[in-house]
């Protein structure tokens, strides 16, 4: 499996797809942005709500789950007061549930940031 993004093309974690396995998701190559995750498409060229639009949006990979529910995990290195300030902000604004994991398996330094609208968590 290869992740894919607007932005280029992450390479197989076997972390990343144990984690995926155990919650029964599958990768969705579009989910990339809160506009997915919201909604389920995202056709904006240049997306505002998409990786790098916050500090805390990095190596960001959508998820589906067997129910259809969407999930979006971000995984950036470690966030200061402000970034984690500005992710529970984006996260009452769109209507989110968040979970974080300070132990993330991207790469050395990274978080694990479970995104999904609340009650749809798959």
């Amino acid at each position: 499996m290869t992740f894919h993004s607007r932005f280029g093309v992450y390479g197989e974690n076997q972390k990343t797809l144990q984690w995926a396995k155990a919650l029964g998701l599958r990768h969705a190559r579009d989910g990339h942005c809160l506009r997915w995750l919201c909604t389920g498409s995202c056709r904006a060229e240049l997306c505002q709500q998409g990786p790098h639009s916050w500090s805390w949006m990095d190596h960001v990979t959508g998820w589906i789950g067997e129910d259809g529910k969407r999930l979006l995990l971000c995984q950036p290195y470690v966030q200061d007061a402000e970034g984690l300030q500005s992710l529970i902000a984006t996260a009452n604004a769109f209507n989110l549930e968040l979970r974080l994991d300070g132990s993330g398996w991207y790469g050395h330094g990274t978080i694990a940031i479970e995104l999904t609208t609340k009650g749809e968590r798959p």
